[in-house]
């Protein structure tokens, strides 16, 4: 499986990010800590949010542009997020409040758009080009695996609440992890009799 790095993501009109907000990515864990009410959460919504899109809503309590879009004359509801799949760069760029979308290839310093157009996480307009592209780079394609697999949100989920898609993901067998772990105790069992001392009843 391909390496994912995030790199780098920039926000404008998103939630408190009226002015803007690039914030650049280092390798490894990226923990955010700052005071409540600081835009930790609205971060990583955005980051999301360009990825995989933002519904459009009217409803405040929902993920959508009712509670992101900054409605203190931001001019712009956009962001940018920079990220690598192994050793390629790639870029999107993404306007929230027409569903446009831009995804480009870093090549010999120059940014190649690989697709360009509208994707609107509800209608789908591209027939999936994108949503393609997003599974053969980063794996998934929907704004809920990647809130269960790329990033930590408080509060912590517990084990029982893990998505099965995302137990899925974990596993690594495309089945739940209950699955594998039957599997294990299983094979442990054709070895040994004495499973209790590896944990298991």
């Amino acid at each position: 499986m391909a390496r994912v790095k995030w790199l780098s993501i920039g926000l404008k009109g998103f939630g408190r990010y009226r002015s803007g907000v690039q914030v650049q990515l280092t390798d490894g864990l990226n923990i955010l800590t700052a005071p409540n009410e600081a835009g930790k959460s609205t971060l990583v919504a955005g980051l999301r949010a360009v990825l995989f899109g933002l519904p459009s809503s009217s409803n405040p309590n929902q993920f959508g542009t009712d509670r992101y879009c900054c409605w203190e004359e931001a001019g712009a509801f956009e962001g940018e997020v920079v990220f690598a799949v192994d050793d390629r760069r790639y870029r999107v760029k993404r306007n929230f409040q027409n569903h446009r979308v831009e995804l480009a290839q870093e090549k010999a310093g120059e940014w190649e758009v690989l697709f360009r157009g509208e994707h609107n996480p509800r209608a789908h307009k591209d027939a999936g080009v994108y949503a393609g592209y997003l599974k053969e780079l980063i794996g998934i394609t929907t704004g809920e695996a990647f809130a269960g697999t790329f990033c930590v949100e408080q509060p912590l989920p517990e084990g029982d609440q893990l998505s099965e898609h995302v137990q899925s993901l974990l596993s690594g067998s495309g089945g739940h992890f209950g699955q594998a772990l039957e599997q294990l105790k299983n094979e442990l069992s054709q070895i040994t009799r004495f499973l209790k001392q590896y944990g298991f009843p």
